[in-house]
């Protein structure tokens, strides 16, 4: 359902003339479709791991949790970022 909403919405953005013909035949293919489902679930679970590091640092730099954070040790967690080149990254078949 969500492919076919995709793509009538990429159909009428091509129609209006906002996007050239080729955009569409870039997400066709059913291998497309799953490196696009991928990269979402990716950047889902990107945003997941920075939300629970954002709150676990805030946690152990509060009162009376600082203490224990101080006593066992425990450092800040460093939230997860994209490395450029692999924001570049190109699939070819």
């Amino acid at each position: 359902m969500i492919k076919r909403i995709y793509s009538s919405l990429l159909a009428l953005v091509m129609v209006v003339g906002l996007l050239p013909a080729t955009a569409f035949a870039a997400v066709t293919s059913t291998n497309d479709w799953d490196i696009f489902d991928a990269e979402e679930h990716l950047q889902a679970a990107r945003r997941l791991y920075n939300s629970n590091a954002s709150l676990y640092n805030q946690r152990i730099n509060t009162f009376p949790y600082l203490l224990l954070a101080k006593l066992h040790g425990m450092k800040e967690a460093k939230f997860y970022t994209v490395e450029e080149k692999k924001k570049d990254f190109k699939v070819q078949f």
